[in-house]
């Protein structure tokens, strides 16, 4: 008796000895490439379980800011006003700032 079960890709767990194995799923094993293709991290908020399917975003690393995206990379953008020292600058002249680069 010393067969095994082993999970299938995405999901990933304990092989067993003479027992089926105890696997997770982690959407982002199998998806990720999605986010970090476009220089961004991937979250699977139900990693672990086999409770829900399709719940994996993408989300924008710091300095770039944007609305996660379920499934697809999400809309990054990066404001110099907000992250790249340029409001400090222009506050400090009694001016208000402006980057045109962002949406």
């Amino acid at each position: 008796g010393d067969w095994t079960c082993s999970c299938k890709s995405p999901a990933a767990g304990t092989a067993s000895t003479g027992a089926a194995a105890s696997c997770t799923h982690d959407e982002c094993v199998a998806n990720g490439a999605t986010c970090t293709d476009a220089n961004q991290e991937c979250a699977d908020p139900t990693s672990g379980t086999d409770a829900a399917r399709g719940d994996w975003t993408c989300s924008c690393k710091s300095p770039a800011a944007g609305t996660a995206s379920t499934g697809a990379a999400a809309a990054c953008t990066q404001d110099e006003c907000v992250h790249g020292g340029g409001n400090d600058q222009c506050v400090s002249a009694g001016q208000t700032c402006s980057d045109p680069n962002t949406a």
